[in-house]
């Protein structure tokens, strides 16, 4: 039995013995007028410094969140310009290895590749071969990255991949020359399939504005690119690149589902001449069968034209040192840096300055970008990578104070972090003026108020020992008191106020004994009188044992399929309707709803109070119950019935929640009702053998069964 709303009574304490206190005058050296004026100027003189302070704090604060929120509007716009710009190359690589061309070009290319097996080359082939990477690109490649690269661990190690290089990759000096070249002349099938896919696949990378496609089977081969690049020929499992990024990919791509896209994160690739290169790959299906994996190698460039917008920070409102950027689960740049992007010298003293080491500098110096080089190790990136999204002050990379707001970034399986960054001078520029604009309105605001502050003192002397006569009366519990406000100026105001307020706590004192009352009233309604004493004293464990309690278990049957198509409104009107009537029928017969659910119905007679004639209120309210069903049926048409089991012993009670006052019984009376009333699948009241036994000089019962209960077989009784 849950009661909700009922709280304790606020008891108004008076002190009628207390002598009343009466205001003395003393002669004082201060006229009430000069303490009023000297009171009235330093609480509003404090108020006014206040106010300053507080409205500075939020001033700042109100740039902060504006800066910030501005900030955080950027940060995401600029990850919904990424996360697109990876759904429009995701989408567009999909649909690529789903066009006719490129599945027939898929089969073509992988059989011509497996036919030049047994083409094997010249040894003047060969030396020529073997000249193109030592003479040109692995010089070039060393003196790029500054590192030392073996030509013999970049040539292909199949016949296919030297046969295609020798033809088409090692007889041009440039990509872009290669991407042109004619027929190489040799007669091989492979150069007339290229022929005839060679435009289509050209156009795509042009359109598309890719770096490169590569084209593999399925034992890893890079069957074809459009640029003839070193990879051309090469194999992702076994090859130069096995344990690149690129490869990782590719055994995904192989085996995923036809509509599969996979994107790898940014490495260094050696054919783009350790350039970062990221990887869109996806299978290319026939006939239900994969037959290579499609490859899209996304420049650079792209990304960051995306995360700069073009290098249009400026008009973004990123001003002079805001930047949006990507970082890594390594905690390195997916992105180009602002400060390098314009001004490469500045980049490098800020780095410097901020502890960046020469090593780094130098990398990036010599490779020309931050990305997967500048580590952005600050508190933003750590959070962003850890799966939250926020605004931070902090110091960035450049070592500088910054506003960064920061968020996760999911493209695929890449956890990245996008974070936005603004350093607080510039952010916080208008502060200073901010400040001084508030400290002279500050001087101006004091001097009104001391002038106002004089001309008002003049005013409020002489109602004042009146006012704080009043006061005193209503402190010692006298409501009610009135006060002369014939004054229509401030302080016939307050008057009037006053005797506003003491007309409503005279009220308000009033509602109190009222609510104290019923509080009462409540308390002994929903527990025993002895229970209410033990909860009003504030103890905290209360419970007790019942004797001769007289328990209804009800069940409604049917009401699901009453309900079925019914809304929830109407279900829940047609329940409320059903319950009201039940506990009208409990009042009527003095027993006490306990609980209830959607279809059962538990009550009790003699739990809150007492009572010798418990078991017949309890048949009463069950046969009640039954009525109230009947009349429900006759007035919605429902097919309702009702199975109610009455039993009659101990139970124990107490108060479960005392924040809600949940009062509730349960124990052997409760359990033999519960089994009485499932002792027969038929519908009607159900008594136990100690109930017919009480009530058999009263009603007509017939013995329907027997249940087995922890003290021994009990009886089952039909009430007719």
């Amino acid at each position: 039995m849950v009661a909700t709303g009922v709280k304790k009574g606020i008891t108004a304490m008076r002190d009628d013995d207390e002598p009343r206190r009466r205001f003395v005058k003393r002669p004082t050296a201060l006229s009430i007028q000069s303490k009023l004026l000297v009171m009235m100027l330093g609480v509003a003189l404090m108020a006014a410094a206040s106010v300053g302070v507080i409205g500075y704090s939020s001033g700042r604060a109100g740039l902060e969140a504006a800066a910030m929120a501005q900030l955080t509007t950027i940060r995401e716009f600029r990850a919904q310009e990424i996360e697109q710009f990876f759904t429009t190359v995701s989408n567009d690589v999909l649909v690529d290895a789903n066009l006719m061309m490129v599945r027939d070009a898929s089969k073509a290319f992988n059989k011509a590749f497996a036919d030049l097996k047994g083409t094997p080359l010249s040894d003047d082939q060969w030396d020529e071969l073997l000249a193109y990477y030592s003479d040109y690109f692995v010089p070039q490649l060393d003196a790029f990255t500054q590192d030392d690269y073996s030509a013999a661990g970049l040539i292909p190690i199949s016949t296919a991949g030297r046969y295609l290089q020798y033809h088409y990759t090692a007889q041009y000096k440039d990509y872009d020359e290669s991407i042109q070249a004619p027929n190489a002349g040799d007669g091989s099938e492979w150069s007339a399939v290229r022929d005839l896919y060679h435009d289509h696949f050209q156009r795509l990378v042009d359109s598309l504005g890719y770096e490169d496609f590569l084209l593999l089977d399925l034992n890893g081969n890079v069957v074809y690119t459009p640029y003839s690049g070193i990879d051309l020929g090469t194999n992702v499992e076994s090859g130069p690149y096995s344990r690149s990024h690129l490869a990782a990919a590719y055994e995904q791509a192989r085996k995923g589902s036809p509509d599969s896209v996979i994107i790898t994160d940014l490495e260094w690739y050696v054919p783009s001449f350790e350039q970062p290169t990221l990887w869109v790959m996806t299978p290319i299906m026939s006939g239900g069968q994969t037959t290579g994996v499609l490859a899209a190698q996304v420049p650079l460039s792209a990304i960051n034209n995306v995360m700069t917008g073009g290098n249009g920070w400026k008009d973004e409102g990123l001003q002079e040192t805001g930047e949006v950027y990507l970082v890594g689960p390594d905690k390195l740049m997916r992105s180009v840096s602002r400060t390098y992007a314009e001004d490469q010298g500045r980049y490098e003293d800020e780095l410097r300055n901020s502890g960046t080491p020469d090593s780094v500098l130098k990398r990036v110096e010599q490779l020309q970008t931050t990305v997967l080089i500048q580590p952005v190790d600050t508190d933003a990136v750590s959070l962003a990578l850890r799966g939250e999204t926020g605004e931070v002050i902090g110091v960035d990379y450049t070592g500088e104070e910054c506003l960064t707001a920061y968020m996760p970034l999911r493209i695929g399986s890449l956890g990245w972090a996008a974070v936005a960054s603004i350093e607080t001078s510039e952010a916080f520029s208008d502060a200073t003026w901010f400040a001084r604009t508030v400290v002279l309105a500050l001087l101006v605001i004091c001097l009104v108020i001391s002038l106002l502050a004089m001309a008002l003192s003049r005013f409020f002397t002489r109602p004042i020992e009146r006012l704080a006569d009043a006061v005193e009366q209503v402190a010692q519990g006298d409501l009610g008191v009135h006060v002369s406000d014939d004054s229509r100026d401030e302080v016939g105001e307050l008057a009037r106020a006053f005797n506003s307020m003491s007309h409503s706590l005279e009220l308000k004192q009033g509602l109190v004994d009222e609510q104290r009352a019923e509080n009462e009233r409540l308390l002994t309604a929903i527990m025993p009188t002895s229970d209410a004493r033990r909860y009003r004293a504030g103890e905290e464990n209360i419970a007790a044992d019942r004797a001769d309690v007289a328990v209804v278990d009800a069940i409604l049957v049917g009401f699901d399929q009453c309900a079925a198509g019914m809304s929830s409104e109407d279900e829940l009107a047609r329940l409320r309707q059903l319950l009201h009537g039940f506990n009208e029928a409990a009042q009527r017969t003095g027993t006490e709803p306990m609980r209830t659910w959607r279809g059962r119905y538990l009550a009790s007679s003699g739990l809150v109070t007492p009572r010798v004639d418990s078991p017949y209120r309890a048949v009463e309210l069950a046969v009640e119950l039954g009525n109230a069903v009947e009349r429900f049926n006759a007035q919605t048409g429902a097919g309702l019935t009702l199975r109610v089991g009455v039993a009659v012993g101990r139970v124990r009670c107490g108060l479960i929640d005392r924040s809600t006052l949940a009062y509730d019984m349960w124990g052997e009376a409760v359990d033999w009702a519960h089994r009485v009333r499932d002792a027969a699948d038929q519908p009607g009241v159900y008594v136990s053998g100690s109930v017919q036994e009480r009530m058999a000089d009263t009603g007509k019962f017939v013995q329907v069964g027997a249940v087995e209960t922890a003290c021994g077989r009990q009886t089952v009784w039909r009430v007719e």
